[in-house]
Order: C-alpha cells, then sequence, then structure tokens
C-alpha cells in the first residue's frame, strides 16, 4: 500500500511539471501574415475518431497552410492575422481541429507565434478583462461576428466548443488570460468547412524558464506532503 502510494504521489509530481505557462521576453511584432507561420501543428479529427496532422508551411508572398494532401487544408491569405478569417475546408467529415502554434512554430523569420484573443487595447476594459503588458490588439472570433465580450479563453458557441491552453507571458508579469499557445476546437456535429478569425503575434525572444500554474504548485506540493508523511511512518 506504501509503495503504491508513493508511486501515485510521485506521478502526480512529474505530471504537475508540465503543467506550466511559458513566458517570452518580448513582442516583436503584431503584424503576422499568412507566409510568417511556417512549422505551426495543426491537428483534425475525422468521424471514425482518428487524427491527422499536418505542418504549416507558406504558399505565396502573404499566404500559408497546412494541407494533408487533398483530404483537407487549413490557410489564411493575407499581412496579418487580426484583419481576415482562417480558412478550413476538408473531403471528409471532421469533429475536432487542433492547431499548436506554441509547441512547433518557430516562423520563417526565427519568431515564436502565439494567439492573442482579446479586441482592445493595455489594461481592463468593462468587462473586467486585461491584456498582457506590452501587447497589441487581438481577434478570437468563430462565428465572425466581432466582439470583445467572446474572446473567452474557454466557452461553447452556436455548433462548436473551444480552449485555448498553454498561456502565455512577457518577462516578468505571470499570464493575464490573452496569450495562449495551442487552440482546440470542437464541433457539436460533423463539418466539411469553418471560417473563424484569429490573431497572432510574434516573440523573437523565448525565455527558457517556464512559470508554474498554480494548479501544478498545488499539485507538487501535494506530492511533496505526501512523500514527508510516508517517510515519518517508515520511522516509527
Amino acid at each position: 500500500m506504501k509503495k503504491l502510494a508513493l508511486v501515485l504521489f510521485l506521478g502526480i509530481s512529474v505530471f504537475a511539471t508540465h503543467l506550466h505557462a511559458s513566458t517570452v521576453n518580448g513582442i516583436s511584432s503584431f503584424t503576422v501574415g499568412g507566409d510568417d507561420m511556417t512549422g505551426m501543428g495543426i491537428g483534425v479529427q475525422l468521424a471514425d475518431g482518428t487524427w491527422q496532422t499536418a505542418t504549416w508551411t507558406t504558399t505565396s508572398g502573404n499566404a500559408g497552410g497546412a494541407y494533408y494532401g487533398t483530404d483537407w487544408s487549413l490557410s489564411y491569405t493575407g499581412d496579418d492575422t487580426f484583419s481576415g478569417s482562417w480558412t478550413f475546408n476538408s473531403t471528409q467529415a471532421v469533429s475536432a481541429i487542433y492547431i499548436d502554434a506554441y509547441n512547433a512554430s518557430y516562423d520563417t523569420t526565427g519568431a515564436l507565434i502565439f494567439f492573442d484573443i482579446f479586441d482592445w487595447f493595455d489594461g481592463n476594459d468593462s468587462t473586467g478583462f486585461a491584456d498582457t503588458e506590452g501587447s497589441f490588439r487581438g481577434w478570437w472570433d468563430g462565428n465572425k461576428d466581432p466582439d470583445p465580450d467572446t474572446a473567452l479563453s474557454e466557452g461553447d458557441s452556436d455548433g462548436y466548443s473551444w480552449k485555448f491552453s498553454n498561456a502565455i507571458s512577457v518577462t516578468p508579469d505571470d499570464p493575464v488570460g490573452d496569450l495562449w499557445g495551442r487552440l482546440d476546437i470542437n464541433f457539436d456535429e460533423l463539418i466539411t468547412s469553418f471560417r473563424f478569425r484569429l490573431d497572432t503575434d510574434r516573440s523573437s525572444d523565448l525565455d527558457p524558464s517556464p512559470v508554474p500554474e498554480p494548479t501544478t504548485m498545488v499539485l507538487f506540493g501535494l506530492g511533496l506532503l505526501g512523500l514527508g508523511a510516508l517517510g515519518r511512518k517508515k520511522t516509527v
């Protein structure tokens, strides 16, 4: 029993160390085009539950996308993701999409790409949300109907739900909820096409030291307390 408890506590602690926010030392550009996101990881879940993945590539001067043969594509054309729509098309019905910008994406200039979901300037607006210091405006709008009050990191809309993860902060501050590394979209019904607005920023200076999230610290603390309690029982 003691061995089992020890394994569980160690497992929690190890798992917790992988749940963290990440930091950048500054935002180098708010203008990111379709050709600037080379390397992003895109995943699509088919109707049978299997996943297909592809990597974002540049296709022209200001356009790029991820293509899984002729089965599906996610693309963006324009020199600034703030002002246009992303387009997904598939020959097969799909149930979910993810865009992993942070973990896989160093664009053609060597910069790190991440999402900026708020549509207002720095500081708090009437809804109480805040922007990261030094960031600019952003978008997240799956319905293509601009509304800053719906730019939340997780929620449900008509026909789909979404969740942003891997929070990003600018050193030395903690993340405030506007910058993210990954977006997961799950559809209520199978779809073959989808258009949305999603803004990206970039940083040329990544801080290699992860910032633990509160949940991580709590889990890690529980692991240490558990190990301490087991040690005390053993010495009695």
